[in-house]
């Protein structure tokens, strides 16, 4: 028991020094505020990268942004609530105009004609419901503009 006592302080006397020198050559933590600065630099860098890389595939892409929603394509006309979960939507695809029967199960074909019949058939200027939110809208926007109109 002598002899392990007699190393352990030996042990002790001889690695001592040479931990606290290798503790002071650490190097310093790294600062809160400096770390948070290149953390949001570097998530601002990404996330210009990523808009960069939206900004070219709309712009050059094969599809020109018709993958990413935008084109003529496909467009969506005119849809009118009948139920719960239940539409009739007008919806142009290419020279057709289709009207569909929209549900939560199923889509169904309901009428098809062609884009320049759609065109000869549909009235010219359609005006808003009564008491829809448009009408309430333009009147007000018209208000407006008379009043400031006045004030002149």
């Amino acid at each position: 028991m002598r002899n392990f006592l007699i190393g352990c302080a030996a042990f002790t006397t001889w690695a001592w020094p040479r931990a606290l020198a290798a503790a002071e050559e650490l190097p310093a933590p790294p600062d809160l505020l400096t770390a948070s600065i290149k953390m949001a630099g570097a998530l601002a860098l990404l996330i210009g990268g990523l808009l960069l890389v939206l900004y070219f595939l709309r712009r050059f892409g094969k599809f020109k942004g018709q993958a990413l929603g935008g084109g003529d394509l496909i467009r969506v006309i005119a849809t009118r609530a009948l139920a719960p979960k239940q539409y009739i939507t007008v919806v142009r695809v290419g020279q057709s105009v289709l009207t569909l029967g929209v549900t939560e199960q199923s889509i169904a074909c309901l009428d098809k004609i062609d884009a320049d019949e759609f065109q000869e058939r549909r009235p010219e200027t359609a005006s808003p419901a009564p008491g829809s939110f448009a009408r309430a809208f333009r009147s007000l926007t018209n208000r407006a503009g008379q009043s400031e109109a006045e004030r002149s």
